[in-house]
This record gives C-alpha cells, structure tokens and sequence, in this order.
C-alpha cells in the first residue's frame, strides 16, 4: 500500500481569517476544484495542551512569588511593630489563572458573547410581548409610536 505524503499544518502558518476563508468560504463558494488527498494535511503538530499547562504555570509561579514577597514584607512589619494590625496579604486566586493564565483574550470575549447572546435569549420573549402590544396599539390608535429597539433587536439577535 502506497503511504501518503502529509502536508504541513497550514493553520498555523496563517491568520485565523485565512483560515476562515480557506475552511468554510472558498470549497463552497468559490468551487474551484473538488477537495481531494493533496488538501488532507496534518493538524496536531503541535499539543495545545502543552501550552496551556505551560501558560498557566508561569503565571501561577509569578503570582506565588508576588504572594511570597508580599508576605515576607508583612511579617517584617509585624515583627517590628507587634501592637499594630496590619493587613495580611491575599493569596493568589485560582479563578484568576483558570481566567487569565489558562485562557487567553479569546476566552474573556468568547464568555462575554455567551453572556450577552444567553441575556438576549431570555429577554427575546419580552421583547415579542411589546411588539405584540405596539401591533395592538397601532391597530387601535394610528398616532401610536412603534417600539423601534425590540423590533431591532429581536431582528438582529434571532437565535
């Protein structure tokens, strides 16, 4: 049996819009040709896990010595003033490096969308029921106003 010849991983060595463009736009818009063996490539060359463990060790190490100085520190004035009450330092949360040290920006924007995407899919149905009422009103009262940023809204964010 003839062994295939993998290519590289293409991903990495582009933007994420290329790859974009490359995955979903161009096969099946564009159809410049079929997809066959030359565009099946290899696609963990690296392990992403890896990174991430490595991520969130250094920033857990950097917050544990800033914790560690900051302690020395407060022990010291502790010792040299044994009637004041001083403040002890706080220790490094571990939301934080799950937030920051594990995840990089991607991960606050992505749970920012969640959060408003999941806000609009509850708040859709109250949004109708004002539509609903308008429609009413406007069959009524031809002077009513129409409520213009739940119709919007409900148009843009339909899930």
């Amino acid at each position: 049996m003839k062994e295939q010849k993998r290519l590289e991983n293409r991903e990495e060595s582009h933007c994420w819009l290329a790859n974009v463009f490359f995955c979903f736009y161009f096969p099946f818009i564009c159809k410049f040709r079929p997809v066959n063996n030359d565009d099946v490539y290899d696609n963990h060359t690296d392990d992403k896990c890896e990174k991430s463990v490595i991520r969130a060790q250094q920033y857990l190490y950097q917050r544990m010595d800033e914790y560690e100085k900051a302690k020395n520190k407060w022990e010291e004035k502790k010792i040299e003033n044994p009637g004041k009450k001083f403040k002890e330092p706080q220790k490094p949360p571990l939301l934080w490096m799950l937030i920051f040290g594990v995840g990089t920006w991607k991960l606050i924007i992505g749970q920012i969308l969640l959060f408003i995407s999941t806000g609009l899919a509850v708040v859709q149905p109250l949004l109708m029921g004002l539509l609903l009422k308008a429609v009413k009103n406007k069959q009524n009262d031809l002077q009513a106003n129409f409520p213009y940023v739940p119709g919007i809204l409900i148009i843009s964010f339909q899930v």
